[in-house]
């Protein structure tokens, strides 16, 4: 991944950097590590860009996975090896998203299409609020309107 990809991610974990390195280290991925406001810290795929997707390690004639696909699965297995969420923000070329795990939950998540056009399902938005401990009313309010098809926005 670098500026010029149209492909993208990041992982946003709901505790502070020192709790995050050692479960990060589980991944054996390179990932850049930093805090993300309070209470938060954020992680960054480095290196190779994720055009075509992320190439699959056992062969190099293997179809590369997608990038929505390689963060959730990264997102699960440090939610999945930790006491807090893990939220996957990801984007390419014909869609954005984001998953979110937390612990051994099913992950829940969301897509927009490259329009703007919203395409997933109404509960993940209030599952997602709840999860994450928000406002019932006002912050589910909020996340409802990204749900709605909106023509003067897109998903990049």
């Amino acid at each position: 991944m670098d500026a010029t990809s149209p492909v993208g991610a990041l992982l946003l974990c709901r505790t502070v950097p020192d709790a995050v390195r050692p479960v990060a280290h589980l991944l054996r991925e390179p990932l850049l590590l930093a805090p993300a406001g309070q209470g938060w810290s954020v992680l960054v795929p480095e290196g190779e860009p994720w055009l075509g997707g992320r190439r699959a390690r056992s062969g190099e004639g293997e179809r590369a996975e997608p990038v929505d696909r390689v963060l959730g699965g990264w997102a699960t297995a440090l939610a999945v090896g930790s006491t807090w969420p893990v939220l996957a923000l990801w984007w390419d070329g014909d869609r954005a998203g984001y998953t979110l795990a937390s612990g051994f939950r099913r992950p829940v998540g969301y897509v927009w299409l490259a329009d703007g056009t919203p395409a997933g399902e109404d509960e993940a938005m209030r599952t997602f609020a709840e999860r994450l401990g928000l406002d019932p009313v006002l912050d589910v309010q909020s996340l409802e309107a990204l749900t709605r098809p909106d023509p003067d926005t897109d998903a990049r």
